[in-house]
């Protein structure tokens, strides 16, 4: 197995925010952003690239956020310029960030992984996910996990952990997605971004089987994905 370094990712959670007449039509605190209204839209970009979009009681997960550097947050709302913030995964537990709506000063802001304020992002939205003809549940995702980690005990990849199925029905093991297995349908593929330009992708990726009760690992590489 190849030992090419790895992008490290991370996540973004946007907890919901609200609407409440008595704080939106009280003082605005801040000089720089203002309230939004029951219609309003939140837009989320990481690089100047759009990363999401929040509406009024929405959770959101933003994945596969770079975790080896620092990166720009920008926000937008209703389509105008509100704030922009850098953050740094690497200091975050887990790499994981979770940003809420300070009502009255309206700003986004960190101040931990605290759930009162609707940081659930990394809770399981989903109890199966559909792969092909395979149907995974979460308890088939702890043990493709359980057989990559042994699998990869020996070596420097970061290890597959925290399996969720996120609400777009994706198996996610903090940087590691499953896929499905291409060509061969009777298998599924664990993989992890290696690189990437504007060329195309390179991804680590493992065959994983079902046999029986269990999943195996049956072998592993790198493969080049060309983007068009």
């Amino acid at each position: 197995m190849s030992h090419a370094l790895w992008l490290l990712a991370g996540t973004l959670c946007i907890a919901p925010f609200r609407v409440d007449s008595a704080k939106v039509g009280g003082p605005n605190m801040s000089t720089t952003t203002w309230a939004p209204g029951e219609g309003s839209v939140y837009e989320f970009r990481i690089d100047n690239k759009l990363a999401a979009t929040v509406r009024v009681g929405e959770t959101i997960a933003i994945p596969d956020v770079p975790a080896d550097r620092r990166v720009m947050v920008g926000v937008r709302l209703d389509g105008r310029p509100y704030e922009s913030f850098r953050v740094d995964l690497r200091k975050e537990p887990e790499q994981r960030a979770c940003f809420w709506l300070y009502e009255g000063y309206w700003h986004w802001v960190n101040a931990g992984w605290d759930e009162s304020k609707g940081c659930s992002c990394a809770d399981t939205c989903k109890t199966t996910a559909t792969y092909g003809k395979h149907s995974v549940t979460l308890a088939d995702a702890q043990r493709i996990q359980a057989a990559a980690r042994k699998y990869l005990a020996k070596e420097s990849f970061p290890m597959p952990s925290g399996a969720t199925i996120d609400c777009e029905g994706v198996v996610r093991m903090r940087q590691w997605i499953l896929a499905d297995g291409g060509t061969h349908d009777d298998e599924l593929r664990l993989t992890l971004r290696v690189a990437e330009s504007k060329a195309g992708r390179l991804l680590q990726e493992l065959r994983m089987k079902k046999v029986g009760n269990e999943w195996q690992v049956l072998g592993s590489g790198e493969v080049i994905y060309h983007l068009r």
